[in-house]
């Protein structure tokens, strides 16, 4: 009777054992996934803001489309000047325009392809090289023709413009899907800001002396003559053009898609460990 008894203590005595090995083991796994998922979460909203901060920087660069207003009667006047289009006049500027609008279905699309097929960064990288290039290539442009002019700065930069409109927005979304709309809403300020910034460096690089249109015709326009600042109008695309290619690579390095498997805005159950199997196994033996 009394060794019956002694093997019931100790049988006892092992399930407790058991059953606090199993508690303890218990909370730390628990304690290790909650850190984890701490750390996980923290690098996520990190790398997450600066796929934000590099779309606003690529978008500054596309956003200085919107500089048109500024820089066409500087362009329409080296063409008078210094081209065979003597007869070109600052209405004609609007050509430049309507042929970029021609594409922008077409390129917005072909943007979105390349991102579903190659990635964020392949999509926005050949959008921003096809923009930045145009820019470039205006340089000489604008010393031939309006037409010439109407191809690079209008249909060549539109169609990159808008092939890299879209992807750089949408993969910042990816990273906070709870946060979509004001992400986006970052990414488009970045796009209505790039005006604002290269308005001033056009101004003052052209016409630093802040000089009134000279020439008045018979209909009433007016144009640029001075010799220095129309020297600068070619220029300044260069200018652009380089500036634009250096904050684009700051861009494409910083923006990335997010890894399918990691999704921290999204609720979900608490993965499984193989510790915690463990643990109900350990457990029932115990029992």
């Amino acid at each position: 009777m009394s060794q019956t008894t002694e093997i019931d203590k100790l049988m006892e005595v092992s399930r407790d054992k058991c059953y606090s090995i199993s508690t303890d083991r218990t909370s730390s796994t628990e304690d290790s996934t909650q850190n984890n998922g701490s750390n996980n979460n923290r690098r996520h909203t990190i790398r997450g803001i600066s796929v934000i901060v590099g779309g606003i920087i690529v978008h500054l660069t596309l956003g200085s489309i919107y500089t048109f207003g500024n820089i066409s009667p500087y362009m329409i006047s080296y063409l008078r000047e210094r081209t065979d289009d003597k007869n070109v006049r600052n209405v004609d500027a609007l050509w430049i325009m309507n042929i970029a609008a021609i594409t922008s279905g077409i390129s917005t699309t072909c943007g979105g392809i390349l991102d579903k097929r190659f990635g964020v960064r392949v999509a926005t990288g050949c959008g921003c090289l096809l923009y930045s290039g145009s820019v470039a290539l205006t340089y000489f442009s604008i010393q031939h023709s309006l037409v010439a002019v109407m191809f690079s700065y209008g249909l060549f930069a539109n169609f990159g413009l808008s092939s890299s409109y879209g992807p750089p927005a949408q993969a910042a979304a990816k990273w906070f899907p709870a946060h979509y709309s004001m992400v986006v809403g970052f990414i488009l300020c970045g796009f209505g800001g790039g005006a604002v910034i290269f308005n001033q460096v056009i101004t003052l690089y052209i016409n630093p002396d802040n000089l009134s249109p000279d020439e008045k015709t018979s209909d009433g326009e007016r144009y640029f003559t001075d010799s220095g600042l129309l020297d600068r109008v070619p220029k300044v695309f260069l200018l652009l053009a380089g500036i634009y290619v250096v904050l684009e690579i700051i861009g494409l390095a910083l923006i990335g898609d997010p890894k399918a498997q990691i999704m921290p805005d999204v609720k979900s159950e608490k993965p499984r460990t193989i510790l915690q199997d463990e643990e109900k196994y350990t457990h029932v033996l115990c029992v």
